[in-house]
Formats: C-alpha cells, structure tokens, sequence
C-alpha cells in the first residue's frame, strides 16, 4: 500500500503498517499531538522541489517501530523533523535517515543516519540539543552534520563515520560522553569550537584554520589522529585541555602548521601522555605537560619542522626528538627530566633559545644531530648527562649547578669573531667525567 499526501494535516496519532508506503509531498506538512508508529516506509518530499516539507512533533513523543523515516529534500529544510518546545524520541529498532534538517530535540534510542537519497547527502542536526543512546552515523558519500548543539551520548553510543562517510562539526558545537567511530571521515571546520567531555576518539579529526577542540575530562581514549591545521593559513588551530587530563590510546597529536598556526594548550591544568601516544609535527606546545610518550618534530607538507616547546614547563619520562629536518625549540621554560627521560637531536637540531633550565636527564645528539644555545640568555642544567657537542654562540652561557657533570662530547665558546661573551659557569664543586672537552 502506497499513499501520497498531498495535503497538510493535523492528527493526534498516526500509524504506517508494515509493507506501506507513505510519501509527504513538497510544500505539505504532518503536525502530531501524539506518538508515530512506523513499521513501513515513510518518505518526507522526495522531489528536487525546495517547497519545504515536514514533520511536526507537538507533544513529548515516541517514534514506534522498525520502519525507516526518510527525509529525501535537496539541502536545508526542503525535509525536517521539528518539535514546539517539546521532545521526540526514536524508539530501538527505528531508523531516521537520509539528507535534510533535523532542528527537533531528539532523544535517539534506535540509528540516525545521513544518506545520499538523490536529491541531497547532507543530514544537519541543529537548533536543539540532542540525546543518542545507540548510533549516529554518515553513510557512503553522505555528509552528518551538527552545528552550534549540544550532543549527549550514552557512554557506548557512537557518533560514526562510514566508509566513504563524513561527520562534521559546524561552528560551536558541544559532545558528552560516547565514541568517535570510523572509517570515514570527522571534520572540525573554520569557525567556532568543539567542546568535548568523556569522548572517546577512535577515528582521526581533522581541525581546520581557526578552528579548535576543548577538552574537559580527566581521561582522553585516543586511538587515532587529531590534525591541527594542515594547510598553509595562518588562521591559527589548537586542541586546549581545561582539565587535568591523561590521553591514553596509543594515538597522536600532529601538529601540521608552523609557529602558532598549530598548538596545543592547557588552562592552568596539566596533559599528561601515557605510553605509545605521540606529540609531533612543528608549531608550539605551549600545555604544562607531563610526556610518558613520544614528543617529535618533523618538518611536513606544511609545517616547517620547529616544534617549540614555550609557555609552561615540561616534565619528560621518555623521548623528546627532533627528527632529521625538525628543530626542538626549548624557549624560556623548565623541562625536568625523569630517570628515563631523553632530549635528542637524532638527525635534527635542539635550540636552546632564550634562558631556560634543564633538570636531570640525558641532552644527546646523534647521526648529525646538533645542539645550540643561541645568542642572549642563559642555559641552566642540572644533573643533566651530555652525550653530543653542545655550541655556545656569542652572549649567551651555560650554567650547570650539581655537583656531578658527565660529558661525553665537547662544549664549544663562541667560535666566532664575536667580541659578545660566552661562558659556563659551575655554581657547585663540580667533577666533570666523562671524556668530554671544553673548547674556548
């Protein structure tokens, strides 16, 4: 049974049976004072019409069935779900899909899905909030979008990317709890902020020019990449954690950009990495942090390799490297190193700009790697371990305060013509082992 309305009607409740079709023409309109139950087949204008079509929800309602609820309008609100200051609920078993506008508070316990029906491949979900307690998703070609609501998600639902399938985050929109789901693509665009609270990031995103993610939980599962700005603006992108936060997951931070144009930052709180996660690229590190990972710098396709290491201090419990091409940019900080914790130029370049204190530790280079302090400011180092040639240039100077300095490589004055002093200064009754040189 098929039935077309070409009609607008007002109706308490309505019911399609299983093997019916109904289709809602272009520019008609449903409006409900109670529940729908659908266990067929329910088309909302599917015509490249732009005469708007919909259905209304004018109480708190159900959506019964196993039926599909299919919203087929070219973009905008050609087909969309509205409520009137009320709340619909899509029941277990239900599916909403296809491209439209869906400005309704939805409560959905069964599957949201954008579709490419023909005519468009955009499902947006705006105006009011919404509550997903099982699945949100973009299929093949399709595009599920929210913009500027908040999403609150039952710790396993799942907001997800479908091969082929793009999720994207238009303006500010915020996210709490649940997962982040691939293999298609998750899009934070130009403009506005995405807050996220207990969200597990299981598929890569990818944060456009001005443009950034708010963290706010004291746990982050990332098993994928968030991309900070990989294009050439100048628009900066960052990921700021307003919590004291643990990112586990074995996942990465890529900071694609150069200078500002990448960071990540913290609020008067400390990220903390757990083994097998990594922070990498160029641009500026800037959060208090606790590294337990990996810290790299590489230059890549737009990012110029210089990661700076700025603003708060760092305490590292493994690896801080500069790969061949990257620089390590240590400016103006404290970095304490733990028993196991290594700064190393392995190819690349560590720049100890400015004045800033080392503690404990091992500073390395190797395969050609280089170390400098630049010119004005002062390096002070503690217990620290040199395991390469460290380059003094003129104005600037190296204080070491424990009583212990082992140096296998040499510490080179101003080699240069440069009547501008360099020094190292021993504030402890030092003994310096090692094998290493002092070359003034």
């Amino acid at each position: 049974l098929s039935v077309n309305l070409d009609v607008s009607v007002n109706i308490n409740e309505l019911s399609v049976g299983v093997g019916s079709t109904l289709v809602l023409d272009p520019a008609r309109f449903i409006t409900l004072t109670g529940d729908l139950t659908n266990n067929g087949f329910i088309s909302i204008n599917p015509t490249a019409s732009t005469s708007n079509s919909s259905v209304t929800f004018n109480s708190n309602a159900t959506i019964n069935g196993n039926g599909i609820l299919r919203l087929e309008g070219g973009s905008g609100a050609d087909a969309a779900l509205f409520t009137n200051s009320t709340t619909v609920t899509n029941s277990l078993g239900h599916t909403i899909d296809g491209a439209g506008n869906i400005p309704a508070a939805l409560i959905n316990n069964g599957v949201v899905s954008a579709i490419d029906t023909g005519f468009g491949n955009v499902l947006l979900l705006n105006t009011a909030a919404k509550t997903n307690n099982l699945n949100m998703q973009a299929g093949p070609g399709a595009v599920l979008e929210f913009s500027g609501i908040t999403l609150t998600q039952d710790p396993a639902a799942t907001v997800s990317a479908n091969s082929g399938g793009t999720v994207r985050f238009t303006g500010s929109n915020t996210v709490n709890g649940g997962r982040f789901v691939g293999p298609g693509v998750f899009i934070k665009p130009t403009s506005g902020n995405l807050s996220l609270s207990d969200v597990s990031i299981e598929q890569d995103l990818v944060v456009e020019p001005a443009a950034g993610v708010i963290y706010n939980s004291v746990a982050l599962n990332c098993t994928s990449t968030i991309t900070l700005n990989d294009t050439g603006s100048t628009s900066n992108s960052f990921i700021q954690f307003n919590a004291n936060t643990t990112v586990s997951g074995g996942g990465t931070f890529f900071l694609a950009g150069s200078g500002n144009d990448s960071q990540i930052t913290t609020n008067s709180t400390t990220l903390t990495t757990t083994p097998g996660f990594t922070i990498e690229g160029s641009g500026d590190l800037a959060a208090s942090l606790v590294n337990n990972g990996l810290v790299r710098a590489f230059p890549s396709a737009n990012g110029n390799g210089r990661l700076r290491l700025i603003s708060n201090s760092k305490t590292n419990n493994s690896i801080i490297r500069a790969d061949t091409g990257g620089t390590i940019e240590i400016n103006g900080i404290t970095v304490t190193n733990g028993p196991g914790g290594i700064i190393v130029a392995d190819g690349g370049h560590i720049d100890l700009v400015s004045s800033q204190t080392i503690n404990g530790g091992v500073l390395r280079a190797i395969n050609g790697g280089t170390i400098v302090k630049p010119t004005s400011g002062n390096i002070s180092l503690n217990d620290v371990s040199l395991q390469g040639d460290l380059e003094v240039l003129p104005a600037a100077g190296v204080i070491y305060n424990s009583t212990a300095f082992a140096c296998q490589g040499t510490i080179t004055l101003n080699d240069t013509n440069s009547t501008s002093n360099s020094f190292i200064q021993f504030n402890a009754n030092t003994t310096a082992t090692g094998g290493g040189r002092i070359f003034l």
